[in-house]
């Protein structure tokens, strides 16, 4: 993934974007160009793991990789939520 995935902004707080994966297991980040405007990555080199379906905490200026496996080839949203006082972000990743 690389610039050309950019996220696209829902209206309600959300950003969200669609990648086509095939199975294995991907290391990622979700940075701007610069590495330093956006830098979401784990809460910690504990918390790396990304679950379909499940919210995960994000950090920003973060230096630790999130991880997910992905089991079926597919179109996968991968969705930034604010929590409820925009104090922080979750990831949230759906797919077929």
């Amino acid at each position: 993934w690389d610039e050309s995935t950019a996220l696209m902004y829902n209206g309600d707080g959300s950003y969200s974007v669609a990648v086509a994966l095939t199975a294995g297991t991907w290391s990622f980040k979700l940075a701007s160009a610069d590495w330093s405007t956006v830098n979401l990555g784990a809460t910690s080199v504990d918390n790396v793991t990304v679950t379909i379906g499940e919210a995960l905490d994000l950090a920003q200026g973060s230096q630790d990789n999130l991880s997910i496996t992905i089991d079926t080839d597919g179109d996968y949203l991968f969705t930034i939520v604010p929590v409820a006082d925009y104090s922080s972000v979750q990831l949230i990743v759906t797919g077929p």
